[in-house]
C-alpha cells in the first residue's frame, strides 16, 4: 500500500523535462519584456521592418511616454504578452539582434513566383512570413501581373515562358514584399 502514495524517481525526471523551471521562465519573461522595450523605442520605418502583427504594432503605438510610469509599466506588460502568443518572436528578436542583416532577395522573388503561380495556394505562407503586408494590395498586382503576362504571351510564341521580372506589376509585387521584410 506504501508503493501507492510513493513517487517514482523516473516519473519526477518526466515531469522536469515537460516544465521548464519557475526561474527560467521568469528568464524568458524578461527577454520578451526587453524585447517590447526595444520595440517601443523604434522609429515607426524600422517597426514597419520587422514581422509584428497589427495587434503587437498597435500596442507598440499605444505604448504611454516614460513619465507615464504605471501606464507604461502595464502596456509593456501587455506588449510582452501579445509577443509571446506570437509566432514570429523568434524572427523580431533576430532582426533586433541583427539589423543590418539583409533578408535574402532570393526569398521575396521566390515568394513572388508563388503568388504569381496561384495566389490561394500560397496566400497562407504570404500572412505568416509578411504580417503587415496589406493583402488586397498583394492581389490586385498578382492580377495585373497575370493580365500582363497572358498580353505578353499572346504577342510571343505560345509555348514562350514570360519573365516575371520584364512585367511592371511584377516588379512592383517583388518591391512590396521587400518593402514589407519577412
Amino acid at each position: 500500500m506504501n508503493g501507492d502514495t510513493e513517487f517514482d524517481s523516473t516519473d519526477e525526471e518526466s515531469l522536469d523535462e515537460l516544465e521548464p523551471s519557475k526561474s527560467q521562465r521568469k528568464r524568458d519573461a524578461l527577454e520578451v519584456r526587453v524585447i517590447a522595450e526595444r520595440l517601443t523605442q523604434m522609429q515607426a520605418r524600422k517597426l514597419d521592418q520587422l514581422p509584428l502583427s497589427e495587434q503587437v504594432r498597435y500596442a507598440v503605438d499605444q505604448c504611454p511616454p516614460p513619465a507615464a510610469r504605471g501606464a507604461r509599466k502595464r502596456q509593456l506588460q501587455f506588449i510582452s504578452k501579445l509577443l509571446r502568443k506570437s509566432d514570429s518572436i523568434d524572427q523580431i528578436q533576430q532582426r533586433l539582434e541583427n539589423p543590418d542583416q539583409p533578408t535574402s532577395n532570393l526569398q521575396h522573388e521566390t515568394m513572388c513566383s508563388n503568388l504569381l503561380a496561384s495566389f490561394a495556394d500560397h496566400a497562407d505562407e504570404l500572412r505568416q512570413n509578411y504580417p503587415g503586408i496589406n493583402l488586397q494590395q498583394v492581389r490586385q498586382l498578382v492580377r495585373n501581373a497575370a493580365n500582363e503576362a497572358s498580353k505578353k504571351s499572346k504577342t510571343l510564341a505560345e509555348d514562350a515562358v514570360v519573365d516575371i521580372r520584364s512585367m511592371k506589376s511584377a516588379k512592383a509585387l517583388l518591391k512590396l514584399l521587400s518593402a514589407s521584410g519577412g
